[in-house]
């Protein structure tokens, strides 16, 4: 895939976004899957603000409503904001709705979710990540071994137990940052 995809026009292209030399990036790996009747994520972004970091999606199949596209807030990558800020703010969102081979290239900081996969059937992404160099020790350019990194989740029953009330009852774990919040606030 990573031969496919890193074509010299497209390592071009990856430059000209990152204002850098590829060479100056480790590039990592994983995926996404949507399971069907998996409800709606939290919407988040993946990391601290001031880290550095680009993920580039490739669609190995359609996405479209049905399947669990993932909403975006147009814009939100470019200034730091909590998440209180954020859920309290007027956003602009848009549903990526993406061709089996199209790529998306973003920040990590850009504020996403995904969304509820209405179909029978799993929706994948694969995801490559660029991080400066020296900062992921798990390299794609020759890398022998394929290793899948841990959930967001740990694999035990508390965590099991956080990764529902995360996926069904998203309502309790705002209320939990707001609380949260307000209790830091006054200490």
């Amino acid at each position: 895939m990573y031969k496919l995809l890193f074509t010299s026009k497209f390592v071009s292209k990856i430059e000209s976004i990152v204002e850098n030399k590829l060479t100056e990036y480790d590039i990592f790996f994983g995926g996404n899957i949507c399971l069907p009747n998996k409800g709606d994520q939290i919407f988040h972004t993946d990391g601290a603000f001031k880290k550095e970091m680009y993920l580039i999606s490739v669609a190995t199949q359609e996405i479209n409503i049905e399947n669990g596209p993932t909403e975006i807030c147009e814009g939100s990558s470019l200034k730091r904001v909590n998440f209180w800020e954020f859920y309290f703010s007027k956003k602009k969102i848009n549903k990526l709705l993406m061709k089996k081979g199209d790529v998306l290239i973003r920040k990590h900081s850009l504020w996403h979710r995904g969304t509820k996969n209405k179909s029978s059937k799993p929706r994948m992404l694969i995801n490559f990540a660029l991080t400066p160099k020296k900062k992921i020790k798990q390299q794609l350019i020759n890398s022998k071994k394929f290793k899948i990194l841990p959930n967001f989740f740990k694999n035990n029953f508390k965590e099991r137990i956080n990764e529902i009330i995360y996926t069904y009852f998203p309502i309790l774990v705002i209320a939990n940052k707001l609380i949260r919040l307000k209790l830091n606030l006054f200490r």
